[in-house]
């Protein structure tokens, strides 16, 4: 399977030091041009600049004109925009997003997302991650992030009641 990832998703694991988990869940992970400027350019020194510039499994792939032109006046930025143009394009599987506005925009077009939030829970259920690994992670992103608190009651609770490790 191929992720496409947008800016927030790289970011969001980048801040809670999981971005490690998505040669895990992935064969490779696309990023388009746009997410690539974001986030190791223009956000150099800052959380998954580095990780993303030095990730091998990591491909910056370029979308068509014609695709970012059609997600643009969706009312979505530059790299969702991209992101989902390559989705759509047959580039990647599911596109990696924690921008809301290009979840609605996914599932009008009946194109599959994946948020931060259900990655890491994933990863709990895989056993990548410990039950307090996952709970910790989870409390960070609500910290720094835009996780509302009904949003991590939920997922913590889901995560107690898991027989996990």
């Amino acid at each position: 399977m191929r992720g496409v990832a947008d800016s927030s998703f790289l970011i969001s694991l980048s801040i809670v030091d999981a971005l490690w988990l998505l040669p895990h869940f992935f064969e490779t992970t696309i990023i388009p041009p746009a997410v690539y400027q974001e986030v190791v350019v223009e956000g150099e020194g800052k959380p998954g600049a580095k990780e993303v510039k030095e990730a091998k499994w990591i491909t910056v792939l370029t979308p068509s004109p014609e695709g970012v032109a059609f997600f643009r006046s969706q009312g979505l930025g530059l790299g969702e925009a991209e992101a989902l143009a390559l989705v759509a394009e047959g580039e990647g599987d599911v596109i990696l997003t924690d921008d809301e506005r290009a979840w609605q925009v996914a599932q009008k077009h009946n194109l599959s997302f994946l948020r931060s939030l259900e990655l890491l829970l994933e990863a709990h259920r895989r056993n990548l991650l410990t039950k307090e690994e996952v709970i910790e992670k989870v409390q960070q992103l609500r910290q720094k992030r835009w996780l509302s608190p009904k949003v991590v009651e939920v997922a913590i609770k889901q995560i107690k009641k898991t027989n996990s490790f």
